[in-house]
């Protein structure tokens, strides 16, 4: 009979336990907002100022093409330019203060390229960063490449420009003017340090 009250308390006290713990909530719950400011975004910068510390660390030559209507043209560069022509993937950062909750972001796994995706992107057409794509390799975790889409407006043309940075080899400048006598003007700066 023992055994039998002892089998029966075994059974009952998970029951028992969790229908206790299903009564303790309390009847009002908070819903909390999720608030963009408080999120954790890739740190896109500060992987920037990595590369641009390694490629200045590594003995490399930099080198840079430019790509217009006219022609194309490339030389060697010092480390130095390559620091400042790479500060435009740093002038606006999408995770300044009070700017993270103009954007949203959406993780995803792209099978055709292999990559975790962060995607980060804005419904203010103000903002000059409209877009950043962090690509992470599925097996290494690290970086494959950063693309920034931005746009910006002058009193006299639109312009749209694509950044992209591939890891530990370079990045590329693509910039599209719309002029106000409906003409385009394209123009690429490609940067490498590493081939």
């Amino acid at each position: 009979m023992q055994k039998k009250y002892l089998l029966i308390s075994v059974l009952l006290l998970p029951a028992i336990i969790l229908l206790s713990c299903k009564n303790d909530k309390p009847k009002e719950q908070k819903i909390v907002e999720n608030n963009n400011d408080s999120l954790i975004f890739y740190p896109v910068n500060q992987y920037i100022r990595n590369q641009i510390t390694t490629m200045e660390n590594s003995p490399v030559q930099p080198y840079k093409i430019i790509i217009t209507d006219s022609g194309k043209d490339s030389a060697s560069i010092s480390k130095e330019e390559v620091k400042t022509l790479a500060q435009i993937f740093l002038n606006d950062s999408i995770t300044a203060t009070g700017m993270k909750e103009k954007y949203k972001e959406n993780i995803f796994q792209d099978q055709t390229t292999a990559s975790y995706t962060f995607s980060y992107t804005t419904e203010d057409s103000l903002l000059p960063v409209q877009r950043v794509l962090v690509l992470l390799d599925t097996a290494t975790q690290q970086v494959k490449n950063i693309i920034y889409s931005i746009s910006k407006s002058n009193a006299d043309s639109s312009i749209t420009e694509m950044h992209w940075w591939k890891n530990d080899k370079g990045f590329t400048i693509l910039q599209s003017s719309m002029l106000p006598d409906g003409k385009e003007r394209k123009r690429q700066i490609q940067v490498g340090w590493k081939e």
